[in-house]
């Protein structure tokens, strides 16, 4: 990600564990929670991290962001 200035930063990942209705199960995990300097910054998603059913939310002072997680097979 890029910040064009410092910000409070926030960056989970989320996956789902169980797909059995009516009650499916997930599970997160939380990467990043800090305050980065402007500039470019690499947030690694760790392999425990299924590449289905995923996504990572990214929470930048205020404004939260959310994205689709899928590894090339």
């Amino acid at each position: 990600m890029t910040l064009p200035g410092p910000a409070d930063v926030k960056v989970t990942n989320w996956w789902q564990t169980s797909f059995v209705p009516p009650d499916p199960k997930s599970d997160s995990l939380l990467l990043l929670n800090d305050r980065l300097a402007a500039g470019d910054h690499a947030v690694t998603v760790p392999d425990l991290v299924p590449p289905k059913a995923a996504f990572a939310t990214v929470r930048v002072d205020a404004a939260i962001y959310a994205f689709s997680i899928a590894t090339e097979q």
